[in-house]
């Protein structure tokens, strides 16, 4: 299906959500599970969607994970007036901190992104038994609740959408991937490199609010890197079948790269698709860009097979199932504590909600340090922290500064799929830290 219409999407990541929001009081209320334990979450209005440079010893050899350095700069501080209840805003948590995970586990694509909730899980686990928020235990519990009305912090939601850079309008919500207008600079910028006398690239997406923030994105800087747009094609999400009819129009134009936003099991069929295709058109061997949120051996080795050989992504933790990190004390800990869980699936996509807690942990212990933990020094941390979480890349951090950097994560290490694991294209692109691009 040709795209008809552009969204200028204020959206999430429509399938993979991870909703973390540290919750007070004394309220025993709520409903208590573990992330496996929960539905997919209904639709509601609320905004519910939603993924180091310093030394860091394994989570389990330290009180707590990595560095917590603020940001050199005036205080970020949060307005309260506007809360439903500004007293619970500010109120001491105590005792229990109650962290609420939203995560699709069935419908399609989304079910993918269960390992996430596993990841979360495992660490949440792993913190209690280490003591790493003295004085403290976190618990996991789901909740749908309308957590930016209420002022509850929305912390590491897994989405890169740019509405989460919007401080002004959601200062309680902070996200956890990269910004998918960075990521589509750097792959625009990858392709540059790649076709210095310029490139005719095709764009293949999904048709959803996920989707069409990638192709704004990525077509909003086309011109920019010498790229000229050949071909638009799209499926629908809830659409299973393979994009014959798409890929066919894509190969007749025969562009020198594709760039490609499926998501969960569509990542798999779109490749093999496409390998199709190119048997059907000989000599025709584009590069293939595909958003990071198929960065998995789930889709690249087991869904696609020899067809997602070859295949550009990109990432900025590291790799579980990559031998070369197998010497690492904090890979060894989480892989530890992966198998003593008795976890089964990949690995990798299981590691993003553990940095997830990871983050989570090194929040609520600068809020502590602030002298009062409430949900309003909650959201302050998260907004002026500087971290080192245990599994990501080096030269990745989280950081974060008020308004001024609205974005946990803004680096991104290009990788290509050999067929067993990533290697990695040229160094590490940090060049987007510290900026705050948010539009409508």
């Amino acid at each position: 299906m040709i795209r008809s219409t552009r969204s200028r999407a204020a959206a999430m990541l429509a399938a993979g959500v991870l909703l973390v929001a540290a919750c007070g009081g004394s309220d025993d209320s709520s409903t208590t599970a573990a992330p496996g334990e929960t539905e997919a979450p209904s639709d509601t209005d609320a905004p519910d969607e939603t993924e180091a440079p310093d030394e860091t010893e394994a989570p389990g050899d330290t009180e707590a994970p990595g560095d917590t350095e603020a940001p050199s700069s005036e205080a970020w501080t949060v307005n309260v007036d506007d809360c439903a209840d500004p007293d619970a805003a500010t109120a001491p948590i105590e005792g229990t901190i109650k962290i609420g995970a939203v995560v699709p586990l069935t419908g399609g694509p989304a079910a993918a992104f269960a390992p996430v909730a596993e990841g979360l899980q495992l660490f949440i686990d792993h913190a209690n038994a280490e003591e790493l928020v003295p004085g403290y235990t976190l618990n996991n519990a789901a909740v749908r609740d309308l957590l930016n009305e209420e002022c509850v912090p929305q912390l590491a939601a897994f989405t890169g959408s740019p509405l989460w850079g919007d401080v002004e309008n959601y200062p309680w919500t902070t996200g956890q991937l990269v910004p998918y207008t960075t990521e589509a600079r750097i792959y625009a910028r990858q392709i540059q490199e790649q076709f210095p006398d310029g490139a005719k690239v095709a764009l293949f997406y999904v048709n959803n609010e996920f989707g069409n923030i990638y192709y704004d994105a990525f077509s909003d800087v086309a011109d920019e890197y010498g790229i000229e747009i050949i071909d638009e094609q799209s499926i629908e999400a809830i659409d299973a079948n393979p994009p014959t009819a798409q890929i066919a129009s894509i190969a007749s134009g025969a562009p020198d790269a594709i760039m490609a936003i499926p998501l969960g099991a569509g990542c798999g069929t779109f490749l093999n698709e496409l390998a199709n295709q190119k048997a059907q058109n000989s000599g025709w061997e584009p590069a293939v860009f595909l958003t990071n949120t198929c960065a998995s051996r789930l889709f690249l080795q087991i869904l696609a097979g020899d067809s997602g050989i070859g295949t550009y992504t990109s990432a900025n933790a590291k790799d579980p199932s990559d031998p070369a990190n197998a010497d690492d004390p904090a890979m060894k800990a989480y892989l530890d504590a992966y198998a003593a869980a008795g976890l089964k699936n990949d690995p990798a996509t299981t590691s993003t909600g553990w940095t997830a807690g990871e983050v989570i942990v090194a929040i609520v212990n600068k809020a502590i340090e602030s002298g009062t933990l409430s949900r309003q020094s909650v959201i302050e941390a998260a907004r002026s922290l500087k971290f080192t979480p245990s599994l990501d890349r080096e030269g990745v951090a989280y950081e974060m500064n008020g308004a001024d950097d609205a974005y946990a994560f803004e680096s991104l290490q290009v990788l290509q799929w050999n067929g067993t694991t990533f290697d990695e294209i040229g160094d590490l692109v940090a060049e987007f830290e510290g900026t705050t691009e948010y539009e409508e």
